[in-house]
């Protein structure tokens, strides 16, 4: 959450560990707006991404194929169980 600077630079401290032992792979990045000015752009996203150190590729992936991937995962899984 941007709305308190101790969340905000933890944010970024759980970040940079999490894209240095996942090597950046299959990371999805999200928010929980209160408000809908607080939604994000997926730009917004990207940008984050590559200041954490993504190279551009795998910043792009952060929200289009990582998503789908995530999504397609749970429904191979749902039908499977059933």
């Amino acid at each position: 959450s941007f709305r308190d600077r101790f969340n905000l630079k933890n944010l970024f401290i759980v970040a940079n560990i999490l894209t240095y032992y996942t090597r950046g792979r299959n990371i999805i990045f999200g928010c929980d707006p209160i408000s809908p000015i607080e939604l994000k752009a997926p730009y917004e996203y990207i940008a984050i991404a590559r200041l954490l150190g993504l190279p551009m590729d795998k910043a792009y992936a952060v929200v289009t194929q990582n998503v789908i991937d995530a999504i397609a995962h749970g429904e191979r899984r749902r039908y499977e169980s059933s």
